[in-house]
């Protein structure tokens, strides 16, 4: 397969395959958590095994989002839940535990969209309250954002020391590419 995106592409679709394989059927096989956390041990070795040895450099430049693929496990989500409410409910210990209970077919249907909904709520609830860039990430990258944005101010500084030093000398100031490393440079001398 090619760089960059097709790359990608690849390695999406078998996360979104794996994800909608645990959460629409694992409560139909349980096992599946074990046997996709195995394949994903596995996976990561002979990804690291190849990134390591056979490109021996990364080959995709980084990105901000996962972009439209966050959209995808979202909506794989919400489809989760509706696919395990209704494959709870058609369980035989479930059915026979409801007909015990005196539940009719329609009290049935509407105790299952009942828990549903309860489920479709508490997930969105979650997504809004749990936030989508940490604490600790935030404030490492308004630091590193802080520090270039400081270091770019005191370049600035320094091109015009430089300007007036020059000004002052009857130089020309250098302009062009790498004109503001060579100020930065001056200025230091």
């Amino acid at each position: 397969m090619g760089t960059g995106v097709r790359g990608l592409f690849a390695e999406y679709i078998e996360l979104l395959v794996q994800f909608g394989y645990l959460s629409l059927f694992s409560c139909v096989y349980p096992l599946t958590a074990l046997l996709l956390l195995l394949n994903n041990i596995t996976e990561i070795r002979g990804d690291a095994y190849k990134i390591c040895h056979l490109f021996r450099k990364p080959f995709s430049p980084p990105e901000a989002s996962i972009g439209v693929w966050q959209t995808a496990f979202e909506l794989l989500g919400f489809f989760s839940v509706l696919s395990n409410c209704w494959l709870f409910l058609m369980a035989p210990r479930v059915r026979a535990f409801l007909q015990n209970a005196a539940f009719s077919p329609a009290g049935v249907l509407l105790l299952a969209v009942f828990i549903e909904h309860v489920l479709i709520v508490v997930k969105l609830i979650l997504a809004f309250m749990i936030p989508d860039e940490p604490d600790w990430v935030r404030i490492k990258r308004e630091q590193i954002e802080y520090r270039s944005m400081k270091a770019l101010n005191l370049q600035s500084t320094s091109e015009v020391t430089v300007r007036e030093k020059d000004t002052c000398r009857g130089k020309k100031t250098p302009t062009g590419v790498g004109a503001g490393w060579k100020k930065l440079i001056l200025a230091r001398w």
